[in-house]
């Protein structure tokens, strides 16, 4: 999968794309490479790892609109990755973008308690990013989305859209809150991050393991997951075309 930004300013002719997660002008930008890229991956097979999605998902160019940061219209917004264990948020890592790189920066856990990431510093204004932050709608929008589900990471974006970022370039700080969207992006079944805050990941796998141990599940039949997979805990990488009997199984 590639992901690429692309920005054209109308008043000045100039093109920007990314590299990294940063936009720079199109004339210091590699477009071949780009070109390179994406016809590489219309023939690429998804991971397995990953998601029985990618796997199976038909290769394809996806052109969407672009999220911009609040005071820079250059690069990418504010990423939650919100961890939702037996339908509650437990934390989420926060990801912003510092030079040509995303970093997560920390944990910010349900009641706004701010664990920063020795790891990677960054100068985060917390009081600063309270003042347009809605954070209720955040843990509404994940747990919605987390509702009957043992554990599952939500990813949310806050920010503005590219055409607002432009037209309200010189506008107040109240005009440019007023306009922020928060915009859901993706989930992950597994918890795909580096938890760097001691304690932190333990404390979700005791809340994680606990639901398991007072029975907060219900059994129901599934029929959706294929039977090899039942039986052997694996899929083939061959999976659909001809099975061992002569038989042919589809998903």
């Amino acid at each position: 999968m590639g992901v690429w930004l692309v920005s054209h300013d109308e008043e000045t002719g100039t093109t920007h794309a990314s590299v990294g997660v940063e936009l720079i002008e199109a004339r210091s930008f590699n477009v071949l490479a780009v070109a390179n890229r994406l016809t590489e991956h219309l023939h690429s097979v998804g991971n397995l790892y990953e998601s029985w999605t990618l796997f199976n998902v038909k290769p394809g160019i996806v052109i969407e609109e672009r999220y911009s940061d609040l005071d820079n219209v250059w690069i990418s917004p504010v990423e939650f990755n919100i961890f939702v264990i037996w339908g509650r948020v437990f934390a989420s890592q926060l990801n912003i973008v510092h030079g040509e790189n995303r970093w997560c920066i920390g944990f910010l856990s349900r009641d706004l308690e701010f664990h920063s990431n020795s790891h990677h510093t960054h100068p985060l204004d917390k009081g600063e990013m309270l003042e347009w932050l809605d954070w209720d709608h955040v843990v509404e929008i994940a747990e919605r989305l987390g509702n009957h589900k043992d554990m599952i990471r939500v990813d949310i974006f806050a920010g503005l859209t590219a055409a607002n970022a432009i037209k309200l370039k010189n506008a107040t700080k109240e005009e440019k809150y007023g306009a922020i969207e928060y915009v859901f992006s993706e989930i992950s079944f597994h918890p795909t991050t580096v938890w760097a805050i001691d304690g932190l990941r333990e404390e979700a796998a005791r809340l994680w393991m606990a639901g398991y141990k007072f029975g907060n599940y219900k059994l129901v039949p599934n029929t959706e997951v294929p039977d090899i997979f039942k039986e052997t805990g694996q899929i083939p990488m061959d999976y659909g075309e001809t099975m061992p009997d002569g038989s042919k199984e589809e998903l």
